[in-house]
């Protein structure tokens, strides 16, 4: 970038963090129903980042060190700030300086402040640390696409963010792999050596390792399959409910759970109360036959459909009333809190601002393919964590949503293109410079 270029990004960060910090100041931290587990006790809580229900431990970590509501809170917005400022940073680098560079850097760093995201900080759950994490591998994808050949070090960098995220949000991984591993197809073919990329996913597999660990103890756990099982009771009408209703040993107490003024808490309450009034029943909801799997495979067109007929109308979790900007700004991108407008408008501009930032894109098998594979599993994942959970959908879609939005408008502009491979390095910074000149 030009001088003024990183004047102009100097002064659009240090904004960033003022207001940020401001913002920190002016906003009390809260505890959330997962709280506890999260410190668990003492001033260094062994247990507490090896609970599985806690997922990854590096908010365990955080809590067990810090041990306070106000240092957790400023330690999140520090680390946000510093993730979506780098994500902003690897943009302006990428595009040079154009000036569809700085439009992309400032949406980003507005996107941070939406109220799903910016309240996370404020709250004292897993949230924050994984929008930031998984902000740090987008723009790591971005410092990757911008790296001269035989820079390894970049490949190095976006398996560091991914090992974090992994730390982070283990159930993310589900998601994360399969493009992580078609980056690495990329990088290997665009290096001609398959060594750097198979290193470095060698180097990743005890992250995922520990991921799919995870994950498992929580599908496992004694008590919150059976609680989400009871919970899908109620959410899924059209589907779970049916499966159940017709599968499991007969028990008047659930049909009149659903039939009474209050399913959810009625449902919820069979957990205290179904051991020693159907006693088979019980053991039927602790079974496998109530697992994600099971159920969406007995019935797959039902569950399917379901699960298309809810997510339009996919509801983000703010943890307070209090936003970074004003509450019309996001009432209008954001309508109650559904995420698909946003997404549709951050692809279409990602689109435009590509092509008005001179990418042109080569449309080939192996693109394609990676495309889908990418696109599958974030759906996939979707599907499995709306079959899995029915009591707080809008919260365990995160990070997946919202930053899917993000990478929607910044990866068309920065992932390579056929102009951008077949210009040499010199001859786009010049032709950038022209460009971006009085």
């Amino acid at each position: 970038m030009s001088r003024r270029a990183l004047f102009g990004a100097t002064a659009l960060i240090t904004g960033y963090v003022v207001l940020g910090l401001a913002l920190w100041g002016a906003t009390p931290a809260a505890q959330t129903n997962d709280s506890y587990r999260y410190f668990g006790s003492g001033d260094f809580s062994w247990p507490a980042i090896f609970e599985p229900l806690n997922g990854g431990i590096a908010t365990s970590f955080l809590y067990a060190i810090a041990h306070n509501e106000t240092s957790i809170s400023l330690i999140q917005v520090l680390v946000s700030i510093t993730a979506w400022s780098l994500l902003a940073l690897a943009v302006l680098s990428r595009l040079r300086g154009r000036w569809t560079g700085w439009v992309i850097a400032g949406a980003v760093l507005l996107f941070s402040l939406q109220p799903a995201i910016w309240s996370s900080h404020f709250a004292l759950a897993s949230e924050s640390l994984t929008f930031a994490t998984a902000a740090l591998w987008i723009a790591s994808i971005v410092w990757l696409a911008d790296a001269h050949r035989g820079q390894v070090l970049p490949l190095v960098g976006t398996t560091g963010a991914m090992a974090l995220l992994a730390l982070t949000r283990p159930q993310a991984m589900l998601a994360i792999v399969p493009i992580q591993l078609v980056i690495l197809v990329w990088w290997s073919r665009r290096e001609h050596s398959r060594l750097p990329g198979l290193a470095t996913g060698l180097a990743l597999l005890p992250f995922v390792a520990f991921a799919g660990v995870r994950v498992w103890q929580i599908m496992n756990h004694d008590r919150w399959p059976f609680r989400y099982a009871l919970a899908n009771l109620v959410d899924k009408t059209d589907s779970f409910r049916a499966y159940a209703l017709d599968r499991m040993p007969a028990c008047d107490l659930v049909p009149a759970a659903l039939d009474g003024p209050a399913p959810w808490t009625d449902a919820l309450a069979l957990e205290g109360t179904l051991l020693n009034a159907c006693p088979e029943t019980y053991l039927w909801f602790q079974s496998d036959a109530t697992s994600a799997v099971t159920w969406t495979l007995a019935i797959p067109q039902e569950a399917l459909a379901n699960f298309l007929q809810v997510m339009p109308n996919l509801s983000l979790v703010s943890w307070n009333d209090q936003t970074a900007l004003p509450q019309w700004l996001f009432d209008v991108i954001l309508p109650n809190g559904n995420p698909w407008p946003l997404f549709a408008v951050s692809l279409i501009a990602g689109i435009v601002l590509a092509m008005l930032s001179g990418r042109q894109v080569r449309i080939t098998a192996l693109g394609i393919t990676g495309l889908t594979i990418s696109v599958l599993s974030i759906v996939g994942v979707l599907f499995g964590i709306w079959a899995s959970d029915g009591v707080d959908l809008g919260r365990h879609v995160y990070p997946i949503i919202p930053l899917i939005s993000v990478a929607a408008l910044v990866l068309p502009a920065t992932i390579p293109s056929a102009r951008s491979r077949a210009l040499p390095l010199a001859q786009e910074r010049q032709m950038t410079a022209t460009a971006s000149s009085p």
